[in-house]
Parts: structure tokens; C-alpha cells; sequence
């Protein structure tokens, strides 16, 4: 079975179209004339998948335990 997230297109407009914030370190502090920051993630020691939509993994026909694989794979353990 091929693996239909990687098929998806995603049109991230969010951030092609509203304003970033300039400064990119990771600090708590007041963001002003923009709509999100872009950080470096934090690694965590155990990654865990806390919850995904059944009814998404569904439309894409996976069964859950192979969409917690998935997921924990290729987006929790990409960040250690």
C-alpha cells in the first residue's frame, strides 16, 4: 500500500499569507505585527502520539495502528 500522507498536497496558506515574526528564538515574549513565530522544536526524551482523528485516518484507509506508526515515526521521532 502506498502511503497516502505522503500523496497529500498540503496549500499551507497560513504562512504564505500572514505576516511572521521576525525573530526566531525560542523565548516566551510579546509577539507584535505578526501572525505566528517559527521555532526549533524542543526534542523530547519519549515521544508519544497523545491523539489523532479517527474519522481523517479513516478517509485515508488506514487502519489505526498503522497511522500511529506512521505518525510516530516520521513527525514524533523526527524532532529528537
Amino acid at each position: 500500500m502506498q502511503d497516502k500522507l505522503n500523496q497529500l498536497h498540503f496549500d499551507n496558506r497560513f504562512i504564505h499569507q500572514l505576516p511572521a515574526d521576525k525573530e526566531t528564538t525560542n523565548q516566551r515574549r510579546q509577539v507584535e505585527q505578526a501572525c505566528y513565530s517559527q521555532v526549533v522544536p524542543t526534542a523530547v526524551s519519549n515521544p508519544k502520539l497523545v491523539a489523532y482523528a479517527k474519522e481523517v485516518a479513516e478517509l485515508l484507509i488506514y487502519q489505526q495502528q498503522t497511522v500511529k506508526r506512521i505518525l510516530l515515526r516520521k513527525y514524533l521521532l523526527a524532532i529528537s
